[in-house]
């Protein structure tokens, strides 16, 4: 996390409920990075859940080359910047008050341990 922002985080909470798993960190920055981890996804539930996000006026893009499937949403007044991954069964959020790029970056730090 901390290479991947390019500053110092710091594991604040860490929750388990099942499947998901939520970190939520500090940072210099003040971004308060969140990664959300979900086992047992399939292609089925990631498109559901990106439908959820398009719905809620939070538009999605795809994004190339990261997992089986990855998009990003830009925020809005209300919500942060996010990038969704489903790589296997696993699906992987990033959102952050930084940019979109500092989520990408996070979760191109995470895949490969995935």
């Amino acid at each position: 996390m901390t290479t991947a922002l390019h500053t110092t985080t710091q594991l604040q909470h860490r929750q388990v409920n099942g499947p998901v798993t939520i970190c939520l960190y500090s940072d210099a920055a003040g971004s308060s990075p969140l990664v959300r981890f979900q086992t047992g996804q399939s292609a089925a539930a990631y498109t559901s859940a990106r439908a959820r996000f398009d719905a809620n006026g939070r538009p999605t893009t795809d994004l190339p080359g990261l997992g089986d499937a990855a998009y990003t949403s830009a925020g809005n007044a209300v919500a942060a910047p996010s990038v969704v991954v489903l790589k296997g069964t696993t699906e992987l959020l990033v959102t952050s008050a930084g940019s979109l790029a500092d989520c990408k970056a996070v979760a191109t730090a995470i895949l490969p341990a995935l």
